[in-house]
């Protein structure tokens, strides 16, 4: 453990000091009434986003864009991201960063679908053009685990990412993309509308 957070205040902030001397990624333990999770905090990714970092964003090739990522972030939420890559913690550190900044922004509906090139992508379209009564905006998390969504499932994510649905947020979250996957047209439609973070393999 390096610290715990007290209450401040009824609305939900939490505040103290931790036992940390440099930047890196700091995961909350976090207990309710209801339960307990965690999350990581999207703040201890890194502090800032130079000029390289927005050229190798754009070209969808930076490849350390995980310790970039809390930066990124707040200069807005892109439309859609995609999270890849061998490295299954980086990616969940960077899929909890990005649903804290997206709940920060009022994006209080989650909706979670596991897919693949035999997934009725019928029902994904459905259930992603309705809002829930509840909720204004809505975060669609596609779980994606071969990198393969098949010739339907690929025009099927195009469409939701070509509908510019500003209420609706899509994150994908797959494991490593083989070369010829990089080149698809799902892939190329996170490109020229999102961020495409890879969790290149360390060391």
């Amino acid at each position: 453990s390096i610290g715990t957070l007290v209450s401040v205040h009824e609305a939900g902030i939490f505040a103290g000091e931790l036992d940390i001397k440099s930047f890196q990624p700091v995961r909350y333990h976090a207990l309710a009434s209801h339960g307990d999770w965690w999350f990581t905090d999207p703040y201890s990714f890194g502090p800032v986003l130079g000029p390289m970092d927005d050229y190798y964003i754009g070209e969808g090739s930076h490849l350390r864009l995980f310790d970039k990522l809390a930066a990124h972030l707040a200069r807005g939420l892109a439309p859609v991201y995609l999270l890849s890559g061998d490295e299954p913690l980086l990616v969940s550190e960077a899929a909890d960063a990005v649903r804290a900044q997206a709940r920060a922004a009022g994006f209080t509906d989650r909706v979670v679908h596991f897919v693949d090139r035999d997934s009725s992508w019928d029902d994904l379209r459905a259930g992603t053009s309705n809002l829930s009564l509840f909720a204004l905006r809505r975060l669609v998390e596609l779980r994606l685990p071969t990198g393969k969504p098949g010739v339907a499932g690929s025009a099927a994510i195009v469409e939701l990412i070509e509908r510019r649905d500003s209420d609706t947020l899509l994150v994908i979250i797959t494991g490593r993309l083989e070369r010829e996957s990089q080149g698809a047209a799902w892939v190329r439609a996170v490109e020229d509308h999102g961020v495409w973070m890879n969790a290149w393999p360390v060391g």
